[in-house]
């Protein structure tokens, strides 16, 4: 009798056995000892931070924060493991065969600040339990930041380059240490412009920068300043915004361009002869006007913007012998007297509208006491504001430019 139990146990228990693995959800793999699967810190940028099974990470509140490859999980057998939990911004979902390196991506929403418990778990018991601290900080998702410190009155254009220079109304003013298309300014996040410049002569120091279709990026923003103001700008692509571009298109109807000389019609500007093409970004409507007259080349870009506020940019290469005038004229509204100089390098037309001109030298000079010869070869650019508001108040000044790094928080 003894030998028929035995007999039964040696068939029936290797089969029990074989039933349960068949039929469990790890298979066999449920029997092993240890871990089904290593848990480590994935692709985590420097200011996050993964130890003693504590992630800590940030939220911002203009943007979700993706953590892309947040936690490395080594599948150790080919059977499923359970992600779940408490971090309802964490979808549940599965790991599962075949073995090897797995990732979990994780998007932290806008203003979520606390902590929450993330589970990787098996039905045979083994779990590995994560504690995720969140911190809120008034950054927008990215690495760095430069923070422009400025001072001046009324609306400005400010653009930044992926060459680091710091352009407001285009013309470049600073340089900043981070480069990137997201900007803060009062707790906003800016709409943007992404515009590409190339040089209309590429060997020409410093260049005649045009906007273009390919090139050197700018990235563009409209601030309001009534005194100090703080801009953040983060090193991150550009956000998704709409587009606000101006009805209209900008005109030169009006001005005198070109220094007065006889060309043996009379004595008159020496206008020149433009062709022009148009182009829309998210902010602005801009004219590209180049044109050619006796004594020189003009390249120019001229363009609108919702804040009632338009400008250019002219570069003179002036290609023929010089020749004698007493107007030496660059722009000149038609109706203006002399140009006032309020600032180093600064001319204002007080006509309607105001105009304002930033160059080397006054962007005209009439009724010279005596002549002089019109330029040679290339000359300064001239940046040009037109102000039909009255509220502008010039170029701003840069009182302070640094770079800003994010550390891990505090509580790591």
């Amino acid at each position: 009798m003894s030998n028929k139990i035995k007999r039964f146990f040696l068939f029936f228990l290797p089969t029990l056995v074989f039933l349960i693995a068949l039929t469990s959800p790890g298979g066999e793999y449920v029997f092993r000892w240890g871990p089904l699967a290593h848990v480590e810190q994935g692709a985590l940028p420097p200011y996050a931070v993964f130890k003693d099974s504590v992630l800590y990470l940030y939220s911002s509140p203009y943007s979700a924060w993706r953590y892309e490859k947040a936690l490395k999980v080594e599948l150790l057998f080919p059977t499923e493991l359970y992600i779940g939990g408490t971090c309802g911004f964490i979808p549940p979902s599965l790991l599962t065969p075949p073995p090897g390196v797995k990732w979990i991506d994780i998007t932290v929403p806008p203003m979520y600040e606390g902590t929450c418990l993330l589970n990787i778990t098996h039905p045979s018991g083994w779990h590995y339990a994560i504690t995720i601290h969140v911190k809120l900080v008034d950054w927008y998702p990215s690495s760095e930041r430069s923070v422009v410190v400025l001072r001046g009155v009324g609306w400005q254009f400010v653009q930044v380059g992926e060459d680091g220079v710091l352009y407001v109304w285009e013309r470049p003013l600073a340089s900043v240490p981070v480069v990137g298309c997201a900007a803060v300014w009062n707790r906003s996040l800016l709409l943007a412009e992404s515009l590409p410049y190339s040089p209309a002569e590429p060997y020409v120091k410093p260049a005649p920068w045009l906007p273009s279709a390919q090139g050197v990026r700018r990235y563009g923003f409209f601030i309001f300043l009534n005194g100090t103001g703080v801009l953040y700008i983060h090193k991150a692509p550009c956000p998704v915004n709409a587009s606000i571009t101006p009805r209209g298109e900008p005109s030169l109807r009006g001005f005198i361009i070109g220094p007065f000389v006889n060309l043996g019609e009379g004595y008159k500007p020496d206008a020149p002869l433009f062709s022009t093409r148009s182009m829309a970004t998210a902010l602005r409507r801009i004219v590209i006007a180049n044109g050619t007259a006796h004594l020189y080349t003009l390249y120019s870009y001229w363009y609108t913007t919702p804040v009632d506020i338009w400008g250019g940019v002219m570069y003179f290469k002036f290609t023929s012998m010089p020749m004698l005038t007493f107007d030496m004229v660059y722009i000149q509204p038609a109706n203006a007297s002399h140009p006032e100089e309020i600032a180093k390098g600064v001319w204002v037309f007080n006509t309607t509208p105001r105009v304002w001109v930033s160059g080397s030298e006054p962007p005209a000079q009439r009724g010279l006491s005596m002549p002089r010869g019109t330029p040679l070869g290339w000359q300064a650019p001239f940046y040009v504001v037109i102000d039909p508001t009255d509220k502008w108040g010039g170029w701003p000044e840069v009182i302070e430019i640094r770079r800003e790094e994010l550390q891990p928080a505090p509580s790591s």
